[in-house]
Formats: structure tokens, sequence, C-alpha cells
């Protein structure tokens, strides 16, 4: 009679297990589909790669320091 309480409860916990098991890896299955919708759309676009802006280097602002003071009457 024990033995038997204590088996069922063994398979309790293994069908718990086996089911968060399931769900993380459909969730996982899940993240991977949507990546791959992503990439595929990127993919699909035929944007030319010449209309896609290249970003333009901005030359660095030089600032001029002096050391003349200003007087105001």
């Amino acid at each position: 009679m024990i033995k038997q309480e204590l088996e069922s409860k063994i398979q309790a916990e293994k069908k718990a297990i086996e089911q968060k098991i399931v769900k993380k890896a459909l969730s996982i299955k899940k993240k991977e589909i949507k990546k791959q919708e992503i990439l595929d759309e990127i993919s699909d676009d035929e944007t030319p790669i010449e209309q896609i802006k290249v970003p333009v280097k901005k030359e660095p602002n030089l600032k001029v320091k002096t050391n003349k003071t200003l007087y105001f009457d």
C-alpha cells in the first residue's frame, strides 16, 4: 500500500517535470519561429543597396581656447 502511494507520487512528479519541459521547449520553438519570421521579412525587402543611407562621418568640432578676458562697461 505504501509502495503504491510512493510510486504514484513519483509518477505525478515525473509527469509534472515532463509538462514543464514540454512548455519550455514550446516557448523556445516559438521564439525561434518569430526570429525566423523577422529574418525572412528582412530578406524579402527588395530595396537596392544604393538606396540605403550610409551614415556620414562628421568631423569633430574643434574648439579654440582663448585666454582673453572680455570687459564690459
